[in-house]
């Protein structure tokens, strides 16, 4: 009997140690909690649930947001934010996981029922295609601007819209965007990327999601990987967002406009994007495509244009790795170049470089010439006079890019020439390049020592 008391004894005093412990203890990482959450916590609710713009969060689940400055791109193909490899051995079976190790089921397209944001708060889509700033080689997803957008990145909770799965699915990763790629400077919002698995060689990619839904929040531990098996329903809420990027890609599909398609090792995705306007039912498609800007064949856009021993297409600076830009360099798009055509009038074609004069920048030619689909090796030397361009709609009004508008042509302003670039395909996957700013074409007759060598 006295022995059963010791024991007793010795037990009770342990758990009184330890709840003394863990209560003066504090987190190691404090939450990063929304503005709603806040204010709820001000109000006299003791109430473990607090109700968030349609969303009830549990505070005991709510998950720090961990921002990085690595590159999204370093994270991708199944390593976590510390780069180590989500799936724990080197057989991937392809019908219960992913190329990059994720929980998945099946393979092959599915058709999409759901839109990735109601019609009614979906302001206008933009194609794949497009290049702007960093986006040098043309963006391999879709971009949809929600009714509360605007060219600013101060928002708060109440600008945010709903977002939805297109299709029933498996939620794969979830991951913070680093600082350099975050698109809210608001401290209270998140900024999310996200990818679901509808089958495993077939999926869609969301970023730029500022609230992530309560199911979601877990997934944002990196330490999570690979066993949450996350399913998703079509039209099932999953975050919220002023706009977002958002495409589908299917493993099955291998683009044949790039040259090199070991190129894009770091973004492995990038081949296998399809137009996702093609994987909606209709009436659906046809109610997406009222909103999109771009009228020209294939409606959706394209991104792969490399024409082998021609100067059109994507182009990296020789021995960086191709779209890496370099080992890990945080402002890989330096390092890249291309000549294509413009992502919503086709007939122009845009020169957009990573480094003019500092800055990522594009550019409009004076006199739209010569087509660099018919440049070529033979060609020899070849000058652009860069030059600003808009769009204008069919009566003539300048488009603001924040608004709908559709059947738009770029208009090059041929007087106001800001730079020269020489080019010079010198073997059928070389090119010799030079930029010149603030320069005219009579200013400039041949290569100095700063010409770059770009391959692809």
């Amino acid at each position: 009997m006295y022995k059963y008391a010791v024991v007793f004894g010795l037990v009770l005093v342990t758990a009184l140690f330890l709840a003394g412990y863990f209560q003066q203890s504090q987190p190691l990482i404090q939450p990063l909690q929304p503005s709603n959450f806040i204010q709820e916590q001000n109000k006299e609710n003791t109430s473990q649930n607090v109700q968030m713009n349609n969303f009830t969060y549990n505070q005991s689940s709510i998950r720090p947001v961990q921002y990085s400055d690595v590159s999204q791109r370093q994270y991708s193909n199944g390593y976590n934010q510390n780069n180590q490899v989500n799936h724990q051995d080197n057989e991937v079976n392809p019908n219960t996981r992913s190329a990059d190790g994720y929980p998945c089921s099946g393979s092959g397209s599915v058709n999409f029922t759901a839109s990735p944001m109601k019609l009614e708060d979906i302001n206008f889509i933009s194609p794949l295609g497009r290049t702007t700033g960093s986006h040098v080689t043309p963006s391999d997803h879709q971009y949809y601007y929600a009714k509360s957008w605007k060219p600013s990145s101060d928002y708060s909770v109440n600008d945010l819209l709903d977002v939805y799965s297109p299709a029933d699915g498996t939620v794969g990763l979830v991951q913070s965007m680093g600082n350099s790629y975050k698109q809210t400077t608001n401290p209270e919002l998140g900024d999310y990327r996200l990818v679901i698995y509808h089958t495993c060689t077939f999926y869609t990619i969301y970023i730029h999601l500022y609230q992530l839904s309560p199911k979601l929040q877990p997934l944002l531990d990196a330490r999570s990987y690979p066993g949450q098996d996350v399913r998703v329903k079509s039209g099932e809420l999953i975050g919220k967002a002023v706009g977002l990027d958002f495409n589908a890609y299917d493993d099955n599909v291998k683009l044949n406009g790039f040259v090199v398609p070991e190129h894009y090792k770091s973004e492995s995705w990038k081949i296998h994007v399809v137009d996702s306007f093609d994987y909606f039912t209709e009436p659906l498609k046809s109610q997406l495509l009222e909103k999109n800007v771009r009228t020209a064949i294939p409606t959706g856009g394209k991104i792969d244009y490399d024409v082998d021993g021609k100067l059109i297409g994507n182009w990296f600076v020789e021995n960086t790795g191709g779209y890496a830009g370099g080992q890990n360099n945080p402002e890989y798009w330096k390092n890249h170049f291309a000549f294509v055509p413009d992502y919503i009038d086709p007939s122009h074609f845009i020169i957009s470089m990573g480094n003019f004069a500092g800055a990522a920048k594009q550019f409009g030619v004076k006199g739209n010439g010569p087509n660099p689909s018919e440049v070529s090796v033979s060609t020899g030397l070849v000058k652009y006079e860069l030059v600003p361009y808009e769009y204008y709609t069919p009566d003539g009004q300048h488009w603001d890019r924040i608004s709908l508008a559709q059947n738009l042509k770029i208009k090059d302003f041929d007087n106001s020439v800001e730079g020269v670039v020489l080019a010079q395909l010198i073997d059928t996957r070389k090119l010799k390049l030079e930029i010149f700013p603030n320069k005219t074409a009579n200013e400039v007759s041949s290569f100095t020592s700063n010409a770059i060598i770009y391959e692809r």
